[in-house]
């Protein structure tokens, strides 16, 4: 290859392809949303398309900013599980961004921590209005009875890893505007169930 994308790892890597002659772009993790879309000017700079990259970045900006303005309700809370163990997202990831776009608000905003693991007892005590998860179903759940604690289980207000393509929000790529509008989409279609249940 001319050219190898790789993650900014402590690894040899890199330096072994280099020393193989392969010219290598070492790509660091996207702490919040300007770190994503910087990504793709510095690939688009590498690859003489910076032009090109600019305006799909210019692009994914102003359809954020359309999505925002969208949002002017009060905010739901909402706890984001990413993986077993209640491991969940701080106010410094950029997932907590991507929340706050749809008009959502991270009940583990206040904590620094990108990514922890918290316990039941400090989710119940947070009362989310909605779950978000990439690790279990909606119905996976609902079948778990520590879970029916919360009352956001109890009444289905929950966005399942089937629910939406996660991979569009977590892979940070040109697609992450797709992504943020289909839980966009979701986040609506939920409350606006409940509402008319109601």
């Amino acid at each position: 290859p001319d050219l190898v994308l790789c993650g900014a790892w402590k690894w040899t890597l890199p330096e072994k392809l280099r020393a193989a002659g392969i010219e290598v772009l070492e790509i660091k993790d996207a702490e919040n949303l300007n770190d994503s879309l910087q990504r793709i000017i510095n690939i688009g700079q590498k690859v003489g398309k910076e032009t090109e990259a600019q305006a799909i970045v210019d692009q994914m900006k102003k359809d954020i900013e359309a999505i925002k303005a969208r949002e002017t309700g009060a905010k739901r809370k909402v706890y984001i599980e990413l993986d077993a163990g209640q491991w969940t997202v701080g106010g410094s990831s950029y997932l907590n961004e991507v929340v706050e776009i749809v008009g959502l608000e991270n009940i583990f905003r206040d904590r620094k921590e990108p990514y922890l693991m918290v316990t039941m007892e400090s989710i119940l005590m947070r009362q989310p209005d909605l779950l978000m998860s990439l690790h279990r179903t909606k119905e996976e759940y609902q079948k778990i009875s520590a879970w029916q604690a919360s009352s956001c289980v109890r009444d289905g207000k929950v966005i399942g890893r089937d629910s939406i393509d996660w991979n569009s929000i977590t892979h940070q790529s040109p697609r992450l505007v797709q992504g943020i509008q289909m839980l966009e989409s979701k986040v609506k279609e939920i409350f606006l169930t409940t509402k008319t249940q109601n």
